[in-house]
């Protein structure tokens, strides 16, 4: 009977580039390790495999990795450049075997993740890349050896000869490329080596156990072959795959190719004319490669040409989860894919009795293990930081007048929108429903990559449900709900399917909204609320994922009498960043920043003051992995609202404070949210927000890098309908998802926005600037025996008023069923 796969981790402490398992000072650290995450692959952008990396995060419960520990068996070895090796154990049920290692490299950092306490275990990151990285850090000038007329396995074996690197790390196929002296200049070793991989046409990289290998210019340039090939499909035939993805774009599309010699003493030029007529012209150029004969130019112009003048239908990547074990082919073939240029054959059971059936080549591959899991996703082409082929599509969630889902009869979505995704980048849209301002309707909508609804349920209760409730992804495939009624914030957990996992009342004090939730490592929930009444604090409660309650808390500013209002939070390395407004800018600044531990105990808590003409609201924070934090508020700066940016670096000192009030529009320029994507950028949604009658509703997403400088921005104003939005959120494959609203038919209407990460345009858009308007025009009253809101903006104004009583929670699914949670 087949077993879970188990992760195997081993550290070697000893000197040199070599892992020696049978070394003492070669640990075992299996048993301590929680979470392992590996990357190697090729770069779609420039063609090339990068380095390969290895992030593992371990329970440190005896201090042993303390460096001032001088008990710990790693004491006075804990330092860069030792070595790191992850492979996998399995037993199919006919005993146990080791598959190949899926990562070997070099440790660069240890970060210690501190517990609160003298009993509590710390956690430990421990950060390691391959040896390209090694190569990127060493100059040389000449090559001992090199002449005119190696071929390019001899090159690199004397280019590494320079820095002694051992014979035994080396797999080099034979080369019939004869390449041209060395140049003898200074440059890295990494540099010579890619110069020599230009001039083959071939590939460079580290294996999973850390040999340098080298592919020539036929092995990388063949077609795979079917028979060779691991075959997957959904036909209930072949191995079965848990996700897969095609591509087809312009990605890599050249029908010019201009390849030129060291010093551009020679060239030579491919052209295919039909490629060109069809795609317009498309060139590219390859400068300084090792050859000066016009043969041999024409020769790798022409294999290049010849891999790019077309565009086609390629498998891009398959996921397989190798936690379901029972599939014995499917986890053999993933732990056999970091053996590159292994053929995979793929079919896609599609309608009407059709499939499409492609095959590739393993390139790369990613694996991504918990204790209890292990999922392998693997890349057949070349692969991308940005996804070229991630669909733009403008999706109407639903209608009054289709009758599947009508939330009510009047107006629906009206707005406060959020955006989540789950690990399989599956798409959860909460959008609210509030008919005349009357009783509101929560809706949550799951969608599927393409933007196809999958799954609607709305949640209605005996009372209005706050507008501005919140979900976020659970960390199982579901997400958590948090809202707020009459004065009580409840959180529930719903599955993958929309189905009620559990719920819970957090809180039958004063809350007013939960303005975040978020998720631990632990896959922990936070959910944090604005508490008013006789007491006034930010309030913080802690749940598992089974819903057990861990941690409740009260929070209060600097100054007992100026309280805060809670108007951001974010988590990262499993901290929480609180953003509190303050009223009293004089004295405090406009907001102050509190940074938690998960015990909600704070760390540290500053006010800010920020230079200059600054009037408005914080509204958003965001934290990159060097704990800078961007804080994105709204400013009155010119003419109307605008937004800024202020970006405080580790010790929560102001680095810069930038103001944007050119970029977007001079009517609304309210920051909604703030994220990074893939490449360090920060992504935010700029404006969306009611402005009041005859205002039109501009809402932009706008990314700039991380010293303020915009580097792109899009404008969702659509030219028929006013559009606007709250979130925005970004997958793991850089799409970008906008949960919006735009008024049809005079009707509120649900939409979902997805943006392929360079912006690209879904359809004409016009920026059309509103005159000037009055901040506040979408305000909140409170009052003694309950909560009062006024509302202004697109809707007639109107107030309602609310009273303390029980409550109960509906979910009502597409199909009719009922579930009824009753809230004490």
């Amino acid at each position: 009977m087949a077993t879970q796969p188990q992760l195997k981790v081993l550290m070697d402490l000893s000197d040199g580039l070599l892992v020696n398992e049978t070394s003492d000072l070669c640990f075992d650290i299996s048993d301590i390790v929680i979470t392992a995450n590996t990357r190697r692959g090729r770069n779609r952008e420039i063609d090339k495999i990068q380095a390969g990396y290895a992030v593992i995060t371990l329970i440190d419960e005896n201090g042993d990795f303390n460096p001032d520990n001088t008990a710990s068996p790693y004491y006075g070895k804990l330092v860069p450049g030792k070595k790191l090796r992850l492979y996998p154990l399995w037993d199919d049920g006919t005993g146990e075997f080791r598959y190949p290692d899926i990562f070997t490299g070099y440790i660069t950092n240890y970060i210690t993740k501190f517990s609160m306490g003298v009993d509590s275990a710390n956690q430990i990151v421990i950060e390691a890349y391959d040896g390209i990285k090694i190569f990127n850090s060493i100059s040389i000038t000449d090559v001992a050896g090199a002449a005119a007329g190696d071929t390019s396995d001899t090159r690199i074996g004397e280019i590494l000869d320079e820095i002694a690197w051992p014979s035994s790390l080396e797999l080099f196929e034979t080369s019939e490329i004869e390449l041209d002296d060395d140049q003898g200049e200074l440059r890295t070793v990494l540099d010579a080596l890619r110069q020599v991989e230009d001039t083959e046409a071939g590939l460079i990289f580290f294996d999973g156990s850390g040999v340098l290998q080298f592919k020539n210019r036929a092995t990388v340039n063949q077609a795979p072959s079917i028979d060779d090939a691991y075959k997957f499909s959904d036909n209930g035939i072949d191995t079965s795959y848990n996700d897969i993805k095609f591509v087809q774009d312009d990605a890599t599309l050249l029908n010019k190719i201009t390849v030129v010699s060291y010093n551009g003493s020679n060239e030579a030029i491919a052209v295919n004319t039909t490629s060109q007529d069809t795609y317009f012209v498309r060139s590219a150029e390859r400068q300084n490669v090792l050859l000066s004969a016009t043969s041999d130019l024409q020769d790798l112009a022409d294999t290049l040409l010849a891999n790019y003048q077309d565009s086609s239908l390629q498998i891009e990547r398959i996921i397989l989860n190798l936690s379901e074990y029972e599939v014995i082919d499917r986890v053999t073939a993933g732990f056999y894919f970091d053996i590159f240029f292994i053929p995979i054959f793929v079919e896609k059971v599609m309608p009407g009795q059709t499939s499409i059936t492609r095959l590739g080549w393993i390139q790369g591959v990613n694996h991504d293990i918990t204790k209890n899991t292990w999922m392998v996703t693997a890349f057949t082409g070349l692969t991308s930081v940005y996804d070229s082929n991630i669909p733009n599509w403008l999706t109407s969630l639903y209608l009054t007048s289709n009758g599947s889902f009508s939330l009510n009869s009047n107006n629906v979505a009206i707005g406060h929108h959020w955006a989540a995704f789950d690990s399989n980048d599956n798409i959860f849209i909460k959008a609210l429903s509030q008919p005349s301002l009357g009783t509101a309707e929560n809706a949550i909508i799951k969608l599927s990559q393409d933007g196809t609804v999958n799954y609607k349920v709305k949640l209605t209760s005996s009372f209005a449900l706050d507008d501005d409730s919140v979900i976020s992804p659970d960390g199982s495939g579901g997400i958590y709900f948090g809202g707020a009624s009459d004065n009580k914030l409840y959180l529930a957990r719903l599955n993958s399917d929309l189905t009620a996992n559990w719920q819970k009342i957090v809180s039958n004090a004063d809350a007013y909204y939960p303005a975040r939730i978020m998720k631990d490592s632990a896959n922990n929930v936070y959910a944090l609320w604005n508490n008013y009444g006789a007491d006034t604090y930010t309030a913080i409660a802690k749940y598992s994922n089974a819903g057990n309650s861990l941690v409740e808390a009260k929070i209060y500013g600097t100054d007992p009498a100026n309280a805060p209002e809670l108007y951001a939070a974010e988590m990262a390395e499993d901290y929480i960043y609180v953003l509190n407004y303050l009223p009293d800018d004089a004295t405090y600044g406009r907001f102050e920043l509190l940074k938690l531990n998960t015990s909600a105990e704070i760390i540290s808590q500053v006010g800010i003051i920020v230079d200059g003409e600054w009037g408005g609201e914080t509204w958003n924070i965001a934290v990159d992995s060097n704990n800078n934090k961007y804080i994105v508020s709204d400013t009155f700066w010119g003419t109307g609202i605008n937004y800024q940016v202020t970006k405080l670096n580790a010790s929560n000192q102001i680095e810069w404070d930038k103001r944007y009030y050119d970029n977007v529009t001079t009517s609304n320029a309210k920051p909604m949210r703030t994220v990074f994507d893939s490449t360090g950028h920060l992504v935010m949604l700029v404006g969306g927000y009611p402005t009041g009658a005859g205002v039109e509703e501009l809402a932009t997403v706008v990314r700039m890098d991380t010293a303020g400088t915009i580097v792109e921005q899009y404008s969702l104003r659509n030219s028929q309908q006013d559009l606007y939005s709250h979130s925005i959120d970004i997958d793991t494959t850089g799409r970008i998802v906008i949960p919006a609203t735009y008024k049809a038919s005079g009707y509120d209407t649900a939409t979902v926005i997805s943006l392929k990460p360079k912006f690209e345009t879904l359809g004409t858009y016009t920026f059309l600037t509103g005159s000037d308007f009055t901040y506040g025009t979408w305000g909140w009253t409170y009052g003694t025996d309950g909560e009062t809101y006024t509302t202004t903006g697109i809707l007639s104004a109107t107030t309602e008023t609310y009273t303390e009583t029980s409550m109960s929670l509906t979910i009502t699914t597409v199909t009719s069923e009922v579930t009824t949670i009753e809230f004490d």
